[in-house]
């Protein structure tokens, strides 16, 4: 009895570890997470505000250096959605795919005059809807050369963060 109680700490850690896994995969380029291991704040805020969507995909994603889960639903032919809750498992912003013609004009202004260099990628612009409802557009900028940028702007046309996508190791999400 005692030589099993010595290797209880053994077993505990193994268990642990063991149960993490599912979160991360350890690979940087997959952040995937299981559905079962999602807490239950998150998936009853789902079954309380999006009852008509299937959970499509989860992973782990940074952005500009936060890290959130992100919860991408779908509901049919429809545009998917994406929800953000931050570690501590608290929704934080709701993001849908956008064209270019959603852009606030203090956002086309502030692109024109700070990233002349640079073009609007149409088809990475997301619209964030915060929790008290103010909004944020994430946009990627590319040059000819490779470079791109992603940038958040709030409604006013002010950078919110600006995270370069070149430091993704040539990865294109």
């Amino acid at each position: 009895m005692r030589s099993f109680i010595n290797y209880l700490p053994v077993l505990g850690l193994t268990l642990l570890l063991t149960s993490c896994s599912g979160i991360f995969t350890g690979d940087d380029d997959d952040s995937g997470v299981n559905p079962g291991d999602l807490a239950a704040s998150i998936t009853d805020y789902i079954k309380d505000n999006y009852s008509g969507y299937n959970i499509e995909d989860i992973e782990i994603e940074d952005i500009c250096d936060v890290l959130y889960y992100e919860v991408e639903l779908e509901d049919g032919p429809g545009p998917d959605i994406e929800l953000y809750f931050n570690m501590a498992e608290e929704f934080v912003f709701a993001a849908t795919e956008v064209s270019k013609d959603v852009l606030p004009q203090a956002v086309l202004d502030v692109i024109a005059q700070q990233y002349a260099n640079y073009s609007i990628d149409d088809d990475k612009i997301e619209q964030f809807e915060l929790v008290d409802g103010s909004l944020q557009f994430e946009v990627e900028l590319e040059t000819d050369s490779g470079s791109d940028l992603e940038i958040v702007f709030n409604a006013d046309g002010s950078v919110f963060c600006q995270d370069d996508s070149d430091d993704d190791k040539g990865d294109d999400d």
